[in-house]
């Protein structure tokens, strides 16, 4: 099973390869990630993955635009209530 890890609390946790981060903050005890609208909307959830991005799933024209917004490279973050964790992933919240 993938693992995620918060760089910057030292949390980890395994899930089932396409499982939601948000499934993860809601049933896994994850806390450390402020997930506010869990839209993609309000960019509170925004991190910088260590490694590829493409770990947390495919990204949508949307989450590039709300990136964009909020003066974040779209090819070096990702909105962590948009996204899935596919394989083992290290992020940094931002």
């Amino acid at each position: 099973m993938p693992k995620l890890t918060i760089v910057d609390t030292g949390e980890k946790v395994e899930a089932k390869s396409g499982t939601s981060l948000v499934d993860l903050f809601e049933f896994d005890g994850i806390r450390s990630i402020p997930f506010n609208c869990m839209r993609g909307v309000c960019g509170s959830c925004a991190a910088k993955p260590i490694g590829s991005p493409i770990h947390l799933g495919e990204q949508s024209n949307d989450e590039k635009y709300k990136l964009e917004d909020l003066g974040l490279c779209p090819d070096n973050h990702r909105l962590l209530c948009q996204c899935k964790l596919m394989n083992d992933t290290q992020i940094e919240l931002v």
